[in-house]
């Protein structure tokens, strides 16, 4: 799971959600991944609900690519690291 929150927006108080990716086994067909997008939006005013709701469609196919670069980037070393640091962080530790 991707959990993402909004930091600073001047259109948006909360654009906050997650990517949840859960694998698929089926045996008829290859490896597959089930990718769920779930946000949270609430605008700075008043903004029509339809094309707010495009432009979020619009922007996935985008977000998505950002996330593959991102781990990718990241690699298993990265993964690693961070995980050593969430069990270090935990346990009462700083990394």
């Amino acid at each position: 799971m991707i959990d993402f929150k909004c930091v600073d927006s001047l259109f948006f108080s909360e654009f906050d959600g997650q990517w949840k990716l859960t694998p698929v086994n089926d045996a008829s067909s290859a490896p597959a991944t089930k990718i769920e997008y779930v946000v949270d939006v609430r605008p700075r005013g008043p903004v029509p609900v339809l094309p707010l709701e495009w432009r979020i469609k619009e922007d996935v196919p985008t977000n998505l690519l950002a996330v593959k670069t991102a781990s990718m980037n990241l690699g298993l070393e990265g993964v690693s690291k961070m995980r050593q640091r969430i069990r270090s962080k935990r346990n009462g530790r700083l990394p």
